[in-house]
């Protein structure tokens, strides 16, 4: 029993670890998107460089929500993104409309995290905690379904929520990651320890993950390893147009297990 509430709490812990970089991000992306706004109404900017930026920053909420498991705030992510993604300019209604679903959007935000921190705690009169589990704890596919083997993946992502999710969800199967935020370090991390995989986020600072899958495809020492892309963007994106033909994608979310797995299998790795 004790063991069982270790567990628990860890567990717990973890969720709520795991929230609040979610709502850290947020709130930076959220306050990025409201400057953005406050020029709109004040005229003090070109339209589209910041609709392109607006919709990127939108993208980069939809990314870091996606593997939180909160599906109301999830819904509401992704409808503003689907607001923001089919404009072809910002007027200043548009800027009054996106102010108020962003503020929606932050007390959403801080009220569930409110929740998580009240699960977190354990129930003072002991027994069930009266709190309904408010994320997705477990792996988000059978491990039962991965044989572990002595596997080595280098995982290149920026330091983020879906970050932590996806090093968890690997742990899980057994096998050793090794993470780096920084293409450049990727590149002489692999040519040193000469991994089974290189699982590369698609969105990195700087560079995108198809530029680094075609760096490695090009580069003699390294040609010959395993690479997938990670993404939260539909697979029809023009992103993926340059992508190699023999980089496999993995989306996160609901599809992350069956994608893994068959990119696991394709590389002969399980």
């Amino acid at each position: 029993m004790d063991q069982q509430l270790h567990n628990s709490a860890s567990t717990q812990k973890f969720i709520a670890g795991v929230y609040q970089h979610f709502k850290d991000e947020a709130s930076e992306v959220l306050a990025r998107m409201s400057l953005g706004m406050e020029a709109v109404l004040s005229g003090a900017v070109q339209n589209l460089p910041l609709l392109n930026t607006i919709k990127s920053e939108s993208q980069k909420l939809l990314a870091e929500v996606s593997n939180t498991g909160v599906t109301e705030i999830e819904t509401m992510i992704r409808q503003f993104n689907s607001f923001i993604q089919k404009l072809n300019k910002i007027t200043a209604q548009d800027a009054r409309v996106l102010n108020e679903w962003m503020e929606r959007l932050r007390r959403s935000i801080h009220d569930h995290g409110i929740k998580i921190e009240q699960n977190s705690h354990p129930n003072p009169q002991g027994g069930r905690n009266p709190y309904p589990p408010l994320i997705k704890s477990g792996p988000v596919f059978e491990v039962k379904d991965i044989v572990k083997e002595d596997v080595v993946i280098v995982l290149v992502m920026p330091d983020r929520t879906s970050t932590m999710i996806v090093e968890r969800e690997l742990a899980a199967c057994g096998y050793r990651v090794a993470h780096t935020a920084d293409p450049k370090s990727a590149i002489e991390l692999c040519a040193k320890i000469d991994p089974d995989l290189v699982l590369c986020n698609v969105t990195l600072d700087g560079v995108s993950g198809v530029d680094l899958a075609q760096n490695f495809k090009s580069n003699p020492r390294l040609n010959h390893l395993n690479f997938a892309l990670l993404t939260s963007y539909d697979l029809s994106n023009p992103i993926f147009s340059s992508k190699p033909g023999s980089v496999p994608v993995i989306r996160k979310g609901g599809n992350f297990g069956e994608d893994l797995t068959r990119s696991l299998h394709r590389f002969g790795i399980i």
